[in-house]
């Protein structure tokens, strides 16, 4: 997610790197104070999401995954974050833009 954000997103891999260090770092209470906060559950939504993208890019490359850019209803929803192929038949379902 980091590689293909980078290209969209300046210092997106820097912040997936951060993400990831803190998410495998934490311990006993620092572990706890995450889970009551919520932070356990966003480190969950990234880790889904990175799963997404390194799914659909491995599958359709980067320019199958810039699909998702094009409007706001190639979007995926929760459960094609959690199941990529769904996302994918989907959007292959959907005629492609003219250019």
């Amino acid at each position: 997610m980091g590689a293909v954000g980078d290209d969209v997103i300046p210092g997106a891999s820097r912040f997936a790197g951060v993400l990831s260090e803190r998410r495998q770092r934490a311990r006993g209470g620092a572990k706890l104070l995450q889970q009551l906060l919520g932070i356990e559950a966003k480190l969950r939504q990234y880790r889904d999401g990175e799963g997404f993208v390194e799914a659909v890019v491995a599958d359709r490359g980067v320019a199958g995954f810039s699909r998702v850019w094009e409007g706001s209803e190639n979007l995926p929803d929760v459960e094609e974050i959690r199941d990529p192929r769904r996302w994918m038949a989907r959007i292959d379902a959907v005629v492609a833009p003219s250019t």
